[in-house]
């Protein structure tokens, strides 16, 4: 297990013609920032192939057409980054610091992952739940493939560090002062580097399943990707096989996993 470049930045990526890569979020902010370094790599000529398909991923519905729709017009895919064929794929989910924060209460066996109604219902707690469930789903997607001696798949999560998006501007004011002393220091912070890790992730020649990567400085905070350690609670084994099986009957789909 090798350690990554000490300034390591996107110039460091390998060519990635031919590869189909799909990015979630990618008209603004981390996932924008990802599509605009990978594209060029993706053809000799430096332009890239972009496609934009509509696909609002709080909608079943409307994740099930876009699946459709891209078997239709592609028949592999090589690369997923989740950030809202012959060759090995990644599956790279984008996490959060905020993960930490999540407590296991929702992802026991028989607690509903989904809130039923608006009562206690926190802005950043929720967040934290899902950025954890993320990484839970990670690794139990790991051991599942394992578990079927599935080869040529590499499920990695990994997180941007303190990065000055548009969720910001959707917290309330109301929230913790720590979020509000993270809210004024990220304008302080280059934003155009704070992606690096989320292409490292898919692309870096030393990624494994089961890697975490994020901003090596200041806390993870930021600077150039390095191999991170998630909280205790995204190791939780039953957390994660409870979160895949709700996702199953919530999405009315079973995968032979």
């Amino acid at each position: 297990m090798t350690n990554v470049l000490k300034f390591w930045n996107a110039s460091h990526i390998t060519f990635q013609k031919g590869k189909t890569v799909i990015i979630t979020g990618a008209n603004s902010g981390i996932g924008y920032e990802a599509a605009l370094e990978l594209a060029p790599l993706s053809d000799t000529s430096g332009a890239g192939n972009v496609q934009f398909m509509m696909l609002d991923v709080s909608d079943l519905g409307s994740v099930q057409k876009f699946s459709h729709k891209f078997k239709e017009k592609h028949d592999r895919l090589d690369l997923l980054i989740n950030n809202a064929g012959t060759m090995s794929s990644r599956v790279v989910n984008v996490s959060s610091l905020t993960h930490r924060n999540a407590k296991l209460e929702h992802f026991k066996s028989g607690s509903p992952i989904m809130r039923q109604d608006g009562r206690d219902y926190g802005e950043l707690a929720v967040y934290a739940e899902s950025k954890l469930s993320n990484i839970l789903f990670t690794f139990e997607l790991t051991r599942r493939l394992n578990k079927h001696n599935v080869l040529g798949v590499t499920s990695v999560a990994c997180h941007p560090g303190i990065t000055s998006t548009n969720l910001l501007t959707l917290v309330p004011q109301k929230e913790d002062s720590l979020f509000a002393f993270c809210g004024a220091f990220v304008r302080f912070c280059l934003f155009s580097k704070m992606y690096r890790p989320i292409l490292y992730a898919p692309t870096g020649p030393d990624v494994e399943s089961n890697d975490y990567y994020g901003p090596g400085n200041f806390f993870g905070m930021w600077g150039q990707p390095k191999r991170a350690q998630p909280s205790a609670s995204a190791h939780d084994k039953a957390a994660a096989e409870n979160l895949w099986n709700e996702s199953e009957r919530l999405a009315k789909l079973r995968f032979d996993l």
